[in-house]
C-alpha cells in the first residue's frame, strides 16, 4: 500500500493544487517492477470506484486504441487553462487529459499474460455542482465563477472483482492503468516537490510533442473509465438476465471503471446497488445473503413506553 504510515505531504489540496507526493511513491514502486514488460498497472480511486468488468473486457478494450497509454478524459482543462488550445480539436467526446484514470495497452501476443495491479487512490476532483449544472464551460477560457475545489479523502473499499491490489492513501485525484515500461519513463520526468500538482505534471507529458514516443491517447468517448461529476446525467442502467452494467447515453459506451468522484455519492451508492451483479432478473438480489447478522438476541426497547406495548412488539415480530 503506497503511502500507508507516511505523512501527507502533498499539500492542502482541500484548497489548491498539489498531489505531487503520490507521482514520488509511484516513482519508487515501479524501480521495483519496472523490468517487467508484460505488466499492467492500474490506478483508480477507492472508496468511491466501482469496477464493473472483468480484466479480460479491460485488456480488450486496450487493445482498441492501439496506444502505449490512455487517459481518461474529462470535459475541462484542468488546473491550467492556457493549455487548453494545446490539445488537438475533437468533435465529439472529452477532450482533456484527467490523470484520475489512465490506463495503456498491451501487445497481442501477450494478452492473456498480463499481471494486473489495480492501485487505489482515496480521494476525488470535487467541483462545485451549481456552477457545473448552471455555467457553460468554454475550454478556451475559465468561466469566472467557477470554483474548483480539491478534496482530501482516506477511506478505502474493496473492489468488485478481486486482483492484487496496490493502494495509495490520502491523495487527491489520480488514477491510471499503464503499460509499465511508458509508465516508467513518464514518472522518471517527474523532478518536483511533494506539494506542487500532479495533473498538471500528467498533464505537459501528454502535450509535450518531444514525448510523442509514448505513444498516448485519450479515452474520449469514456469506454473504460467514467467519471459521474459532471456527467451523472448521462448514465443509464443495461439490465442483462445475469448482470448489470452502466451505460453512458452520450456516446453508448459500457465504461469498466465507474467513478463517483466529487457530489455524486449517492449516484455511485444508487449504481452499486446493481452493477455489476449485485442484482440480476435471473437471481434478484444476489448479495443479500452475503455477511449477514444474527439478530436472534437483540434486545428492543421503547423509551418512553408505548400506549400498547404488545401491539408495537407485535411489529418488530411480523418484521
Amino acid at each position: 500500500t503506497l503511502g500507508l504510515g507516511q505523512q501527507w505531504k502533498g499539500g492542502d489540496v482541500a484548497r489548491t493544487v498539489g498531489g505531487g507526493q503520490k507521482v514520488r511513491w509511484l516513482k519508487e514502486e515501479l524501480e521495483k517492477v519496472h523490468e517487467q514488460e508484460d505488466l499492467i498497472v492500474m490506478f483508480v480511486d477507492s472508496y468511491d470506484v466501482v469496477l464493473a468488468g472483468s480484466p479480460i473486457e479491460l485488456l480488450w478494450k486496450f487493445q482498441q486504441f492501439d496506444h502505449k497509454v490512455v487517459f481518461s478524459a474529462e470535459g475541462f482543462c484542468w488546473p491550467d487553462w492556457s493549455l487548453a488550445e494545446k490539445y488537438p480539436a475533437v468533435g465529439n467526446g472529452k477532450r482533456f487529459l484527467n490523470s484520475g484514470g489512465k490506463f495503456s495497452a498491451v501487445p497481442p501476443p501477450d494478452f492473456l499474460k498480463v499481471h494486473l495491479i489495480f492501485s487505489i487512490l482515496h480521494t476525488a476532483l470535487v467541483f462545485t455542482p451549481s456552477v457545473l449544472l448552471q455555467i457553460p464551460l468554454d475550454p478556451s477560457r475559465p468561466p469566472p465563477l467557477l470554483k474548483v475545489l480539491l478534496c482530501l479523502f482516506s477511506f478505502y473499499t474493496p473492489c468488485m472483482f478481486r486482483i492484487p491490489l496496490l493502494c495509495l492513501l490520502s491523495s487527491p485525484d489520480i488514477g491510471f492503468i499503464g503499460y509499465v515500461p511508458q509508465l516508467y519513463d513518464i514518472v522518471q520526468l517527474w523532478k518536483f516537490k511533494d506539494d506542487d500538482d500532479d495533473q498538471l505534471f500528467y498533464t505537459k507529458v501528454y502535450l509535450d510533442e518531444e514525448l510523442r514516443n509514448l505513444n498516448g491517447a485519450i479515452d474520449e468517448f469514456t469506454c473504460i473509465i467514467l467519471r459521474l461529476c459532471p456527467s451523472a446525467d448521462e448514465v443509464i442502467m443495461k439490465f442483462d438476465k445475469n448482470k448489470v452494467r452502466a451505460r453512458n447515453m452520450a456516446f453508448d459506451t459500457i465504461p469498466v471503471v465507474i467513478h463517483g468522484n466529487g457530489p455524486t455519492k449517492l449516484q455511485l451508492n444508487y449504481l452499486s446497488n446493481y452493477v455489476p451483479n449485485a442484482w440480476t432478473h435471473e437471481g434478484g438480489c444476489e448479495i443479500c445473503d452475503e455477511d449477514l447478522l444474527d439478530i436472534s438476541e437483540v434486545e428492543v426497547r421503547a423509551e418512553p413506553p408505548p400506549p400498547f406495548p404488545q401491539l408495537y412488539f407485535g411489529v418488530y415480530r411480523i418484521v
